[in-house]
C-alpha cells in the first residue's frame, strides 16, 4: 500500500468519527449500550485485529 493510499484511508476514518459518535449517542438509549461494555469490547477485539494485520503484513 502506498503512502498516499494510507493517508487517504486515515483521512476518511478521521472524517467519519463525528458521524459514528452521533450514531452511537442516538443508539445508546435504544439498545441500552453501556459505555464500559463498549470499551471492554474494543479492548477484547483490538488485539485480534492487530495480530491479523501483522500476519498479513508479514505474508504480503
Amino acid at each position: 500500500m502506498t503512502t498516499l493510499t494510507s493517508l487517504a484511508i486515515a483521512t476518511l476514518i478521521v472524517a467519519a468519527m463525528p458521524v459514528v459518535a452521533v450514531l452511537y449517542r442516538m443508539a445508546r438509549p435504544c439498545f441500552g449500550i453501556d459505555p464500559r461494555e463498549a470499551i471492554l469490547g474494543v479492548a477484547v477485539f483490538s488485539p485480534l485485529l492487530w495480530s491479523s494485520n501483522a500476519q498479513c503484513t508479514a505474508l504480503c
